[in-house]
């Protein structure tokens, strides 16, 4: 097996181990958000949420033809996400 290929399959594994276990970590917050009796509670789920879409979205940077858009995209989920928890505070106090 040659170096590329190993290196391919090595990335291929740590990507899907990354996206399964954001999956699980994508249960918590969907279900706060979505189940959540007080709007600071939403807030907190979807600020969690945009987060985690943020950690997802550095993946696009490895493809070198959608580095601009993949930090266009990290920039916008990175800035709502810290947005939506700072207004949590607000809601909950």
């Amino acid at each position: 097996m040659d170096m590329k290929r190993l290196a391919r399959s090595v990335l291929t594994s740590a990507f899907l181990g990354h996206l399964a276990a954001s999956a699980l970590l994508f249960v918590f917050p969907w279900l706060l958000m979505t189940r959540a009796e007080t709007g600071g509670g939403r807030l907190v789920g979807g600020g969690a949420l945009l987060l985690l879409c943020a950690l997802l979205s550095l993946w696009i940077l490895r493809i070198r033809r959608a580095r601009i858009s993949g930090l266009f995209f990290f920039a916008c989920f990175l800035f709502a996400g810290i947005s939506l928890l700072t207004s949590a505070v607000g809601a909950i106090l």
